[in-house]
């Protein structure tokens, strides 16, 4: 005997007297479904969800030690993946900006039925954004400007290919030159997801710090202006994506700091401006995957924890 087949409340497939099935219509969006696939509700933990011009959007914010979750689909389908890893923070004393996490994204093919695991990517805790197998790698640290300062810190990889951005150099008075970090990401299409992240800004002698690199293009130089007064990098911008209803960018690099008389950076889109003086430097927004601001005698900015989403249609 045949099994009925239910999508929201609705029979699809009902058995008949003949012990055969009669199939009933099912439309999505006004269009009738004729043999294709199409996903049942999917079942999610330490998620929210939300409804955005026909897509079901399930994202993953939250903030270590309650940054895991998991994704259990009724539909074996292609399922759409974005996902940012966490940004760098700035740094002091005219540092570097930090550097935005890697954004990935692609589709996926998910089994119905198998519980998928996610992780939120968390700078401070040194651990990535993770879907099932899929990582988005975090940015590098801004580096310390002053007397004793350092290069900016490469982004995390996984291996060729896989990387955030790197964090800018610091201010290299007391030192000829300091580099900003690398990324080793791809920026395109490596393994059937797209990946991205970029380097950071160097700092030459008397400089401002380099600003941190952005997913979406690299951290500027330190420099000077006219008056020989150093300037701060600003930092790469951001990816953008639409699928929360408006346009939000992730993984942008912070804004270098700079010394004496100086100007800091600004933040790329989606990263955190840099401070001079005693001023405190930006933090980047939450769960942007941005990179902090660099400060002189004030107050770094913290690069901000990633972001993990899948998106699909529901069946009607």
């Amino acid at each position: 005997m045949a099994k009925q087949l239910y999508l929201g409340g609705k029979a699809l497939i009902l058995p008949n007297a003949r012990g055969g099935q009669d199939i009933k219509r099912a439309y999505v969006g006004g269009k009738r479904l004729t043999g294709q696939a199409f996903p049942l509700p999917a079942s999610s933990t330490n998620a929210t969800e939300e409804t955005v011009d026909g897509f079901t959007v399930v994202k993953w914010t939250g903030a270590h030690p309650n940054n895991t979750g998991t994704f259990t689909p009724q539909s074996t389908l292609e399922y759409e993946l974005f996902m940012v890893g966490a940004g760098g923070d700035g740094d002091d004393e005219a540092g570097g900006g930090g550097g935005g996490g890697e954004v990935v994204f692609g589709k996926i093919l998910l089994q119905a039925g198998t519980t998928y695991n996610i992780e939120v990517g968390s700078n401070n805790q040194n651990v990535p954004s993770v879907f099932h197998n899929v990582t988005a790698y975090n940015g590098g640290d801004g580096g310390r400007g002053g007397s004793n300062s350092q290069d900016g810190e490469d982004g995390t990889s996984g291996g060729a290919g896989t990387g955030g951005s790197g964090g800018g150099g610091g201010d290299a008075s007391g030192a000829t030159k300091r580099f900003g970090g690398d990324s080793s990401s791809t920026n395109g299409v490596l393994n059937g997801f797209s990946r991205f992240g970029n380097n950071a800004g160097d700092s030459n002698a008397d400089d401002g710090a380099g600003g941190g690199g952005g997913a979406n293009s690299a951290g500027d130089n330190g420099d000077q202006d006219g008056s020989f007064n150093p300037l701060g990098g600003d930092g790469g911008d951001g990816y953008p994506n639409d699928w929360l209803g408006s346009t939000t960018y992730y993984g942008g690099g912070g804004g270098g700091s700079a010394g004496i008389g100086g100007s800091a950076g600004s933040g790329g889109l989606g990263g955190a401006n840099g401070a001079v003086g005693s001023a405190n430097a930006q933090s980047a927004a939450a769960n942007s995957g941005g990179g902090g601001g660099g400060s002189d005698t004030g107050t770094f900015g913290q690069g901000a924890d990633g972001i993990v989403m899948i998106r699909y249609r529901k069946g009607a």
